[in-house]
């Protein structure tokens, strides 16, 4: 959904992005600032990157692409909160932003996906929370945990038996499609070719693409898109998809509360959206105990520490890097004069380790204090993320899992790779060998 990430990279034929804060102005002497590379060792380690755009005065501008950047946590803070000011509505710009072709472009504008819940704007914004949020309460949200947890132990017991293998792949990467797919009532056996399709999606925001992957990619996600539209068409005509989320997106269709590419892109929101958050966190959050088999001890003897891990890991690994925003009349940010039209990149994960928010910032604490300021992983204000909650309780419950189970955690290769990407912080693998 947010291809413009790919304009602050600069591409070379070896396919390493490059951050060049030497591109970028601010107050900063231009002497101070050098280029960051997004090699495997960095997108192993962005957060000194992020460290030194928070060092910047006012918001760091790339003058070749015209867009700012926000790493402060009370900047990224406050613009989230400032809808009226901070538009979230990106898809137009964004699909004209790929600079395929004039009418191709066009096309995707008039027939593809629009913006709804986490990118669009009040009031009909509202309309599509009113509609939606009740389904992701506490719970609905318990009784899918309860719903997909003999599945999960299933795997698990599987997964210790075999003394281990790639976590990602035996469940991190294929639980949270599952879970969107029965969430808007699609057959789970399409879960395999829904996420292809979504990573497709996501990976057009790695940055790192050349001008033939990213048509490539673009398609295969116009091509979820289309598979969201044909299933849901067919839902409509049928009378329901047998979900209660899906059946209320069927009933807000046919009495034309919504229309069918809302209610199209909507589904597709939640299954992108769902497939690689909670598989973000869960392969961080397995990552963490297996380097640290004291604090693994800690988790095992007392389970309730557990909502308060992954409450940190959510805060130190934000699945989603940031968010964009657009300008929606001249307005003022971080002392920085803006004008409409500009767009933003809130950085969640720099304003997470924001020493000015949090003590300790880039320590994992579990008795960080409650009630000061909350982490921003998921967002914050009228488009905090729907999901969140169910995200958290997923990943809580399978956590629980994991520690009755396996007393012995090690990661089993020397070095770990993320997705290429600035967007979202995903592990490609993690390697496990376990132990009962």
């Amino acid at each position: 959904m947010t291809s413009v990430y790919l304009d602050v990279y600069k591409v070379n034929m070896t396919h390493e992005p490059t951050l060049d804060l030497g591109s970028l102005t601010s107050s900063t002497p231009r002497s101070t600032r050098r280029s960051i590379r997004f090699d495997q060792q960095t997108l192993a380690d962005p957060f000194a990157s992020y460290a030194q755009m928070r060092e910047a005065p006012g918001l760091l501008r790339n003058e070749r692409e015209g867009y700012f950047l926000v790493a402060r946590y009370d900047d990224v803070r406050e613009a989230a909160m400032r809808t009226e000011d901070f538009s979230s509505r990106i898809v137009e710009v964004l699909a004209r932003s790929v600079n395929i072709g004039r009418t191709f472009d066009d096309a995707v504008v008039r027939f593809g996906p629009i913006d709804v819940l986490a990118v669009e704007d009040a009031p009909r914004h509202l309309v599509h929370r009113k509609l939606t949020t009740k389904h992701f309460g506490r719970d609905p949200v318990a009784a899918t945990v309860e719903r997909v947890m003999p599945s999960v132990e299933a795997r698990l017991d599987a997964f210790v038996d075999r003394g281990g293998g790639d976590f990602m792949d035996a469940l991190a990467g294929r639980l949270p499609v599952e879970i969107a797919m029965s969430f808007v009532g699609f057959p789970e056996s399409d879960s395999p070719h829904v996420k292809r399709m979504s990573d497709h999606a996501v990976a057009l925001l790695s940055g790192s693409l050349p001008k033939t992957d990213r048509l490539k990619l673009l398609l295969s996600g116009l091509g979820l898109y289309a598979y969201s539209y044909a299933r849901f068409a067919f839902a409509v005509r049928s009378g329901g998809t047998g979900a209660p989320f899906g059946d209320a997106l069927v009933e807000a269709t046919r009495s034309g509360e919504l229309g069918m590419r809302e209610s199209a892109s909507i589904v597709m929101q939640i299954l992108i959206a769902g497939s690689d958050s909670t598989s973000s966190l869960l392969g961080a959050a397995l990552r963490i105990l297996a380097e640290d088999s004291a604090l693994a001890d800690r988790l095992r003897d007392d389970p309730s520490l557990v909502p308060a891990f992954v409450e940190e890991v959510m805060r130190l690994e934000s699945p989603f890097q940031g968010h964009f925003r657009v300008v929606r009349h001249a307005t003022t940010l971080a002392g920085q004069t803006l004008e409409k039209g500009d767009r933003l990149m809130l950085l969640w994960a720099a304003a997470n380790r924001d020493p000015a928010a949090f003590e300790d910032a880039d320590t994992l604490r579990l008795d960080r204090r409650r009630g000061g300021k909350p982490q921003l992983a998921f967002g914050q204000g009228a488009h905090l993320c729907l999901g969140a909650g169910l995200a958290r309780a997923v990943t809580a419950g399978t956590l629980v899992r994991v520690l009755e189970r396996m007393r012995t955690i090690r990661i089993a290769s020397p070095t770990l790779r993320y997705k290429r990407s600035g967007f979202v912080r995903t592990l490609d693998a993690l390697p496990l060998c376990v132990a009962r």
